[in-house]
This record gives C-alpha cells, sequence and structure tokens, in this order.
C-alpha cells in the first residue's frame, strides 16, 4: 500500500542527505538527461514519503508529475500501475488537449471507446511493441511541453508486462526531460524487477537511495514534529527501543500511546506514564504480519526463536536450540532480507532482529503452548550453556509456566532477582521477585516468603515504582517480629512518602517506626530513624524540632561509635548554620560530611551529603562549586540505580543553569524535572520544575505564562500537607517576582518576607525580590533592611554582597557603587544580575562614554537572554543618549535544524562564502541559498551575525562539517 495511513502527515525527518541527491538528479533531468531514481528500503521505512517529497519538489520546478501505485491484488492486471499513471494524460481533468491523437493503440490500454484500437496483428510480440511504442510516444510529446517524473510505488508488486513497459520507456526516453522514479522493499523483489533494475544500472541511467532507520536524534526530532511540542525524555527511550528508527512505527507508536491515554499533554507539555501497553499498534502489526507470513520455513522458524528470546540472542545459544544447516539458512535468509542483524560484542556473535516490532508481532502469531514450551526449552538451554546469565534465563523461567518443574523454577528466580538487585536493575528484579513470590506461595514455602518480601520492596524502589514500594515494605514489616527489623522497614515506608510530599503518611509511618524502637537499646536501627527525623524537621519544621533531632543523633553517635550517626550530626549543624546565615560555618561542616562519606564509601551518603552542599554554594555565589556538587550527586545516584533520588539534583542543575544565564538549558532541565515526577508520583517535582519554569518566563516578560507557572507550581507544593522549605522557597520567590512584574510591590514584599521567615533555600535571591518591592514601593527603610539582611549572609558572601551593593546603589543613585557590583556579579558568573546593574548604574549617572559602553554591552546580554523587559529599559536609556539602538530580536521559533542545515550554518558561522559552502558540501549556492533562507525564517534571525551567536550558543559543538580543505 502507498506508505499507510501516516505518510502523509508523517514529517520528513533525517533525510537531508537523500534530498540534496535527489536535487541534483532533478536538475540533472531538466538539463535533458533522462533518469532513474530508485528508492529502496524495508516496509515503514519513509519510502514512499520521500517520493512524494521528490514529486513535491519537482511540481515545484516545472514537471508535469504522474503517480501509479503496485499493489499484491494487482500482480494479475496488466499494467495496471502504469494504467493508473497515464490516465490523466489520456482522459484529462479538467478535459483540455491531450497528446494521444493518432496513437490508437493506446485503446487496447485504457479501453477508450472514442479510440478504438488498431486491427490485431496475429502476433502478440509485434501488438506487445506497437503498444509500447504509443505509449512512450504518448509521453515524449507530453515531455516536449514540460518535463515530466512518474512515481510507480511499491514496484515489487508490479506485474511482468508493466516492468518491461518501464524498461521500453526510459530506453525510449533517453535525452528527454523525464525522470522514473520507483520504490520498492529489495526483501521482496521478483526476478524480473531484479533483472530490470540491473539492466538499468548497467546503463548507468539508475541513482538509489537506499534508506535505513533514522538515528536516535531524528526519532526525537520526529517525536517533536508530531507532538508540535517536546517530547518526554522517557519517550524518546520507548521509540528507540521500539520503533527501530522506522518513521512508520515511530508515527504509530506516537499515536497509539496518545489514544491509549498512555501520552498526554495536561498542562502545555507532554507527559509519558510510567506503565505502557505492550500491545502492537494495529497499522503495524498489519504491516509486519503479512511480512513474517510470506518468510520462508527456515527464516520463520529463526525469527520465532528470537521472537521467544525478546529480538535478539548469542549465536551459542541459537545453535543450542537449532542446530546444523537450518539454523544457517534461515539466518542467511532473514539477513538477505534485510531483517537481520549481526554484531560481534566481547567476542560473542549476536544476532538481533532489524526492527523490534516486527519481533513482537512474530511473538504474538506463536499458539500459547508453543511459547511455554520455547520458553522452557530457551531456559535449559541458557543454564545448560551459558551458566550465570540470569538477566537472559529469568525471562524465560518467568514465561514457561509448568514447561519447567516449579521448585527448580524457584531456585532460579530467587537467584536470578538477587543478581538483578546487584546490578541496580530494577525492573529485572521487580519481575523476577513477583514470579518467584507468586510460585513460593503456590508451593506453600512459606519459609522464603519474609525475604521475598524484602526483595520485592527493595525491588519496587529501584524500579521507580512508589506506591507499590510503600505497600511492599509495609507488608515487608508484617513479616519481622517487633524491634529493630520492623522499624527499619517501617522507617523505608516512611522515607519513600517523605520524597513524594506525603506527609501525614511519612510522620506515621516515622512514628511507628520510632514505637518499635522505644524499648530497645541504641543499635544501628535508631541511626537512619532519627536522621529521617532531622529531615523532616529541616524541611518542614523550626529551629528547636533540629536542634532536638541533631541532639538524639549526637547521644546515638556517641553511645554507638557510629560514623553514619556523627555524619548525620554534620548534616544537620550544615543546615542549622546555613540557615542561620553562617555560611562558612556550614560549609566546614559540609567539608566534615563529604570526608565521612567518602572514608565510609557510601554513595547513598554521599549523595546526600551533596544537596546542602548545593544549596549552601549557590546561597554563597559558587556557581561552579554548586553545579560540581550536584553533577557528582547525579552520578551517584545512578550509581545507586534508583531513578527517583535524580530528581533533587536535576533540579539544582537547573537552578545553576537559571542562575549561569543558560535559560535555554534550564529550560531542558525543568522537561527532565517533570518527566520525572510524573513517571515516579512525585508532585515535589512539578512544583519545583514549575516554579523554575516560570522564573525564566518573569525575566524573558512572559508574564501570563509566568503567572500560570507559578499557580501550578503552588498547587503542586499545596497538595503536600507537610510543607517543605526546599519546595516553597522556589515557589514563594517566584510568586514574588510575578508579582513585582505585574506592579504588585506589597504582594511581593509580604510574600517575600513570608519566605525569609520560613528560611528559604534561596535566601539571597528571595531578599533581593524584597527590596526591589520596596524600592518599588517607595519603601526606602524597607530597602536598606533588605540590603543589610543580604550583607548579613555569610555574613560578607560574595553573592548576597554584592546584591546588597546593587541596593545601596540604587538607594544612594551612586553610578560608581552600582558598576563595581555589576562587575563582582559578572565574576561569579550571574550574566542577568550584572547586565540589570550596568542599567541601573546608566539609569542614575551623567552622561557618561564609559557607562554608556556598559548599557550596551548589558543590552547585548539581555537581548541574548531573551530579557525584554530589562532590555527594553537599556534600548530607552541609549536613546536618550542619542544612541543608534537595534531593533529588538524577534522570538526564535523552536523547530530544529536538519543536519544539513546545520552543516551550512556552522560553515557559515566560520566565515565561509556561499560559494565556498556550496563546494565544500557538494551543493549548488542556491541549494546553500534556500538552505539559508529556511533556517533566517524558522529561527527569526536577521543578520549572519545573529546566525552565528545561534551557532556558538546554540548548536553543540561538532567536527568540521564536509571534506578537508586540501
Amino acid at each position: 500500500m502507498m506508505g499507510g495511513p501516516f505518510s502523509a502527515d508523517v514529517p520528513l525527518v533525517g533525510r537531508d542527505d537523500e534530498l540534496c541527491r535527489l536535487d541534483a538528479v532533478l536538475t540533472r533531468v531538466l538539463g535533458g538527461d533522462a533518469h532513474v531514481l530508485v528508492v529502496s528500503g524495508q516496509a515503514g521505512v519513509g519510502k514512499t514519503r520521500l517520493a512524494r517529497e521528490a514529486l513535491t519538489r519537482a511540481r515545484s520546478r516545472g514537471f508535469r508529475t504522474l503517480t501509479g501505485l503496485a499493489g499484491p491484488l494487482q500482480r494479475d492486471l496488466s499494467h495496471a500501475p502504469l494504467v493508473e499513471a497515464l490516465r490523466p494524460l489520456v482522459r484529462p481533468d479538467p478535459p483540455r488537449s491531450a497528446p494521444v491523437q493518432d496513437l490508437s493503440d493506446l485503446g487496447w490500454l485504457f479501453g477508450d471507446a472514442s479510440r478504438p484500437p488498431t486491427p490485431a496483428l496475429g502476433d502478440p510480440g509485434l501488438e506487445r511493441t506497437r503498444l509500447f511504442e504509443a505509449v512512450c510516444r504518448l509521453l515524449e510529446r507530453t515531455v516536449a511541453r514540460q518535463p515530466v517524473a512518474l512515481l510507480v510505488d511499491d514496484v515489487q508488486w508490479a506485474d511482468r508486462g508493466s516492468l518491461a513497459l518501464l524498461h521500453h520507456l526510459v530506453r525510449g526516453l533517453a535525452g528527454r526531460r523525464f525522470l522514473l522514479l520507483l520504490t520498492h522493499r529489495p526483501a521482496e523483489n521478483e526476478p524480473a524487477l531484479t533483472e530490470l533494475l540491473t539492466g538499468l544500472q548497467r546503463a548507468g541511467v539508475v541513482t538509489e537511495l537506499r534508506l535505513g532507520g533514522l538515528p536516535a536524534r531524528d526519532v526525537e526530532r520526529l517525536a517533536q514534529a508530531l507532538l508540535a511540542g517536546e517530547p518526554p525524555p522517557a519517550l524518546t527511550e520507548v521509540l528507540a527501543a521500539r520503533a527501530g528508527g522506522v518513521p512508520l512505527f515511530v508515527a504509530a507508536l506516537v499515536g497509539f500511546l496518545q489514544d491509549s491515554g498512555t501520552l498526554t499533554r495536561p498542562d502545555g507539555r507532554w507527559v509519558l506514564a510510567a506503565q505502557l501497553p505492550e500491545a502492537v499498534p494495529a497499522v503495524v502489526s498489519g504491516l509486519l504480519r503479512s511480512q513474517v507470513e510470506r518468510l520462508p520455513a527456515e527464516a520463520r522458524a529463526v525469527l520465532d526463536l528470537l521472537a521467544v528470546c525478546g529480538g535478539q540472542a548469542p549465536h551459542p545459544l541459537l545453535e543450542a536450540l537449532t542446530p546444523g544447516d537450518p539454523l544457517m539458512a534461515g539466518l542467511a535468509a532473514l539477513r538477505g532480507a534485510g531483517l537481520l542483524a549481526e554484531e560481534v560484542a566481547g567476542g560473542e556473535v549476536r544476532y538481533r532482529v532489524v526492527h523490534p516490532l516486527l519481533a513482537e508481532v512474530a511473538y504474538d502469531l506463536l499458539p500459547l503452548v508453543t511459547r511455554l514450551r520455547r520458553h522452557a526449552e530457551v531456559a535449559r538451554a541458557v543454564e545448560a550453556r551459558l551458566p550465570g546469565r540470569w538477566g537472559l534465563l529469568a525471562p524465560h523461567v518467568r514465561r514457561a509456566g509448568d514447561e519447567l518443574d516449579p521448585r527448580h523454577a524457584l531456585d532460579l528466580l530467587l537467584t536470578a532477582t538477587d543478581d538483578a538487585l546487584s546490578r541496580h536493575a530494577g525492573d529485572e528484579a521487580l519481575a523476577d521477585a513477583r514470579a518467584a513470590r507468586d510460585l513460593a506461595t503456590r508451593l506453600g514455602r512459606h519459609d522464603l516468603l519474609p525475604g521475598l518480601a524484602d526483595r520485592l520492596a527493595e525491588a519496587c524502589q529501584r524500579a521507580g515504582q512508589r506506591e507499590e514500594a510503600v505497600t511492599a515494605w509495609l507488608d515487608a514489616a508484617r513479616w519481622q517480629p517487633a524491634g529493630g527489623e520492623r522499624a527499619d522497614r517501617l522507617h523505608r515506608a516512611a522515607v519513600l512518602e517523605l520524597q513524594a510530599g506525603r506527609g501525614q503518611e511519612c510522620l506515621r509511618w516515622l512514628a511507628a517506626a520510632e514505637a518499635e524502637l522505644a524499648a530497645v537499646a541504641p543499635s544501628p536501627f535508631h541511626v537512619p530513624v532519627a536522621w529521617s527525623r532531622l529531615q523532616v524537621a529541616a524541611r518542614s519544621q523550626g529551629p528547636a524540632e533540629a536542634e532536638a533531632a541533631i541532639a538524639d543523633l549526637d547521644r546515638l553517635a556517641d553511645r554507638l561509635g557510629s560514623a553514619r550517626a556523627r555524619a548525620a550530626v554534620l548534616y544537620g549543624r550544615c543546615h542549622t548554620a546555613f540557615t542561620a546565615g553562617r555560611y562558612e560555618e556550614a560549609r566546614a561542616h559540609l567539608a566534615a560530611l563529604l570526608d565521612t562519606a567518602a572514608e565510609l564509601d557510601d554513595p547513598l551518603l554521599g549523595e546526600r551529603a551533596r544537596r546542602p552542599g548545593f544549596v549552601l554554594e549557590l546561597a554563597r555565589g559558587d556557581l561552579g562549586a554548586a553545579r560540581a556538587l550536584s553533577e557528582e550527586g547525579l552520578r551517584l545516584v545512578q550509581r545507586i540505580g534508583v531513578p527517583a533520588l535524580e530528581l533533587a539534583h536535576r533540579v539544582d542543575l537547573g537552578m545553576a543553569d537559571f542562575f549561569a544565564g543558560d535559560w535555554n538549558r534550564a529550560l531542558r532541565r525543568c522537561g527532565e524535572v517533570l518527566d520525572l515526577g510524573q513517571r515516579f508520583g512525585l508532585p515535589r517535582g512539578t512544583a519545583v520544575g514549575m516554579a523554575l519554569r516560570a522564573l525564566v518566563a518573569v525575566r524573558q516578560g512572559r508574564l501570563e505564562e509566568a503567572r500560570a507557572c507559578a499557580g501550578a507550581a503552588r498547587a503542586a507544593s499545596d497538595a503536600s500537607a507537610l510543607p517543605d522549605r526546599h519546595v516553597l522557597g522556589p515557589v514563594e520567590a517566584v510568586t514574588a517576582a510575578v508579582a513585582l512584574a505585574e506592579d504588585d510591590p506589597a504582594t511581593a514584599a509580604a510574600t517575600a518576607a513570608r519566605a525569609v521567615r520560613r528560611r528559604t533555600t534561596l535566601p539571597a535571591f528571595t531578599l533581593a525580590v524584597a527590596a526591589d518591592a520596596q524600592l518599588v514601593a517607595g519603601n526606602r527603610e524597607g530597602a536598606a533592611a533588605a540590603a543589610t539582611a543580604l550583607d548579613d549572609l555569610g555574613p560578607g558572601a560574595p553573592y548576597p554582597a554584592a546584591l546588597a551593593a546593587v541596593v545601596r546603589g540604587r538607594l544612594a543613585r551612586d553610578p560608581d557603587r552600582l558598576a563595581r557590583a555589576a562587575a563582582d556579579l559578572a565574576r561569579l558568573g550571574f550574566r542577568y544580575e550584572a547586565a540589570v546593574a550596568d542599567v541601573d548604574a546608566a539609569e542614575v549617572a551623567d552622561v557618561r562614554a564609559d557607562a554608556d559602553d556598559r548599557l550596551a554591552a548589558a543590552l547585548c546580554t539581555l537581548d541574548e537572554l531573551g530579557a525584554r523587559p530589562q532590555a527594553d529599559r537599556a534600548r530607552r536609556l541609549l536613546r536618550r543618549q542619542g544612541r543608534r539602538v537595534p531593533a529588538p530580536p524577534r522570538a526564535r521559533g523552536r523547530g530544529p535544524l536538519s543536519r544539513r542545515e546545520e552543516d551550512v550554518v556552522r560553515l557559515v558561522a566560520r566565515g565561509l562564502s556561499n560559494a565556498e559552502v556550496a563546494r565544500r558540501l557538494y551543493l549548488s549556492p542556491r541549494t546553500v541559498t534556500t538552505h539559508l533562507q529556511h533556517v533566517y525564517a524558522r529561527l527569526q534571525l536577521g543578520s549572519r551575525a545573529a546566525l552565528v551567536r545561534y551557532v556558538l550558543e546554540e548548536l553543540p559543538p561538532d567536527a568540521y562539517p564536509g571534506p578537508a580543505d586540501t
């Protein structure tokens, strides 16, 4: 069929090289050189989509375009695709003069009663030649008027007569402006088509475009185009794993996930649910099912075996199950059909089905009994031939049912669960633990259930299944005797509830754990429970509760000699010193805490220690140190294998990007945070992610968006019954900033003051907003008090001190103090704050050249950031000084650049002319100009200088495009 139901709507992505070759072929044909363009590839890879783009481009260059479709049901209909393609020339609609006069032989082909065919010659060969000549003359007359592009889609299904006629046309129209476009699937070619293509290639008139699957980068771009928005990271992972880079499959999966309610857009951003349907979209299933059913027996048997193995398997395993010639014959047939890839990893030959969905469809076609038996056979072969490969063995044990001895299966699943947990493979461990628990219950092995309850709970936690993990830990607690072991499981449930912002549930299970420990002598079980009590106090309670928790931990450290308890004390003292504004004292505690974590070689402790470290270094103004702490924390979390813990560090990195002025990257971090929050049921991720998005929007002057994001952040933070200052700090800061931007200084000052009293994690930023609000309201005493509070942070920490200097400079209308503060902020890396301070300095300065120069530089920075309100203010000041001011840049488009467009703009950014770029990339100058016009329009750039800035700031570093200079 012609490209499937998605072909008209799927954007053309990742085919830039093919389009360049296509343009070259069109140019060649326009020069009077007939040519054949063959587009080949597997089903769904985009052959028809590319061919339609070829026809569109041909029409734009003056071609008459004709299209015919070959299909499997038309193989017995002579010349069916060409009748369809040429009928508009014979029976034009609307009516006009057709080039068919005196071509009466066409009546045999089109059955036209008004054009009776000439008498039969009695020789079928001569009659066919006369018919072919008539068709050739028809096209020759059409080509004389305008060039012609004729597409025959899915030519592998064309009848022999059509193939012979196509060969005759190419030979008969040599030297004419005629382009024949053919699309086909090489694996399904009949000998006649192979003969035709071989003959045309020998004649030197063929250009073949062999389409493969799209790389991951282009799959993401395709998903972005289909969704008209940024796809969530989890979706790109799913598409990469299941679609095999095939555009039709990508589009089908995206549509299927939307229809199933798994992929939704609740607040303007796309979100993918944690649990995904396993079914294959109907359009893909139908296409692939026919492909499977047409395979020869040996190939089908090997494909079925690979499907049972999940789409890939090592050679020794296949050889154990299908020895000898049948295996090699089946592998050769699959490889010849383009359905199998061979790889060598670690000295082992592996086979992989090229399209993951093909393996899924083949598996679905197997009867249930056959699946069970094949899984049992594979399990036995893995155990015998590949011992220790638990990740390979366990899925077959789980799916073999009673075809394996259940007692032996249970032993295997227990070992596989432990292996998966040791590898931090949460999803594998969860599947194995569930199967083992169910089998142990069925066999009456109640002695195994307590240990399996622990394994299941840990697996749920590693897999990010928070709700199920809480339930599992509570169930595990019921299997334990009263005291420390039960308290440990209850505490684990409390920690998960704390991470999810479910305050009352957290306090309930934490109190239950403390009750279990009340009659137990101090032990290692007491330390994590006391630390969690400290965390609750630090997040949601006051200094007295925090000090009491620290004192409890201090006593435990003395009684037990516990390094972990001592680390918890250092954590608490770092927190209390920070909230009191004693930053150097907090840094000393932090250094000791990091040393303790390193000595214990505990990644979880190291990860936890870096969270207060980031907040502290950000508050001081050391963006590099803050970023390094979060990057290391993220690395440690990934080593632990608990994805939900990544959220805090991704939030922190987004904050670092925001304050460093890399707002595009900050917004990308927001997407990651929101995706994690949605996938793992963490509303604090939604709250902080939306707050960060609102901060960018308010600074860029998009107040309606900022207000909406701030409201969403507030709603998410209010969902927790236990206030969390780590969440409320950013939320209240952005609420105050939005109120100030909307000219409501009273609300801004009140909100900022509330955040400061709550001991916000963004003290300097929040106090700066409070000072701005007081200045706007004309309350000089309030602004001065905010400046004093800023100076007290540290005391004298660089970032708060620079902000205090800005406030005092504005109060005193002192341009020199403001200029020095701007320089200090610039040295620290706070680009936006530095630029605004320079604007403040220019506003209060007399006419001075140096101030004007700094103002012009500040305007460049603000324009680059898209900070429209402050940029407009800078423009007004420059105009007041009589300076020429560039117009504000228009908002950039969001469409991605193709790979070829990136190559072009990178060379332009290096100073090459259009002609030099064309020579470097083997393009025509006109094509280069067209690429640049598209880029300027899409990104809304007004000059080459702006384009150079875009390349330097937005595109990732890349190898020098084009061939090297010689």
